[in-house]
């Protein structure tokens, strides 16, 4: 856990520096990057207790109370598994474009590639920190009656964190697969907007269903 933190703390310090030194190392110790997206996971999933607690008043004591737990549980469990997958998947894609515009020089191998993509998300453990500390004290609220807001969901969905990590991720492989800024930045921002429409149509079918049913509960009070 030391050894987490002192990393973090020089990639923030000099990212450019930190990356170019990693690949000296003999050896990149793997189970960094996984704790990074594990704790992520799990305090992120830690805030849907807080998300379901939006509609306690639409429910009885023991209900709310029941299925809080089977959201914190679901999250928990969820959060970190979904995010491996995806650290999994874009590895793979970062390596098999990234190797193929580097060329016949390109040393690097996958498991370079999951170790520097994995260790450069570690800014999304901020807002997963603050989203579960809003949730858990009781300051998430719903209001449905304004209809779903399009820029409010883009603005929470889009946010410095995720720049900052792109940032990190775009030096991490320029480094490794020795490319310019520029050629390393094309994939993974593409790959990026294609991550973000997919989650976009998919918050908005999901909100959408949310407002429906909480309106219609509301109307049938």
């Amino acid at each position: 856990m030391k050894n987490l933190f002192k990393h973090i703390l020089q990639i923030i310090r000099h990212p450019v520096i930190f990356f170019e030194e990693a690949q000296t190392w003999e050896k990149r110790p793997m189970w960094i990057p996984v704790l990074i997206l594990v704790l992520t996971g799990i305090i992120g999933g830690l805030s849907a207790g807080g998300a379901v607690s939006a509609f306690s008043g639409m429910l009885t004591e023991d209900q709310a109370g029941m299925i809080k737990t089977i959201a914190i549980i679901t999250g928990i469990i969820g959060g970190p598994i979904g995010l491996l997958l995806a650290w999994l998947i874009k590895g793979l894609i970062y390596q098999g474009i990234l190797k193929k515009m580097s060329g016949d020089g390109d040393e690097a191998k996958l498991n370079d590639t999951l170790f520097f993509t994995g260790i450069s998300s570690f800014p999304l453990m901020i807002p997963a920190i603050l989203n579960t500390i809003i949730a858990l004290t009781g300051h998430v609220s719903l209001n449905l009656s304004g209809g779903f807001n399009m820029v409010s969901y883009l603005a929470g969905s889009i946010n410095l964190f995720i720049i900052y990590q792109l940032f990190l991720t775009i030096i991490a492989m320029a480094k490794l697969h020795r490319l310019s800024y520029k050629k390393a930045a094309i994939p993974i921002i593409a790959l990026e907007v294609i991550v973000a429409i997919f989650n976009l149509v998919t918050g908005l079918m999901s909100a959408s269903s949310t407002a429906s049913v909480m309106n219609s509960v509301n109307s049938g009070q």
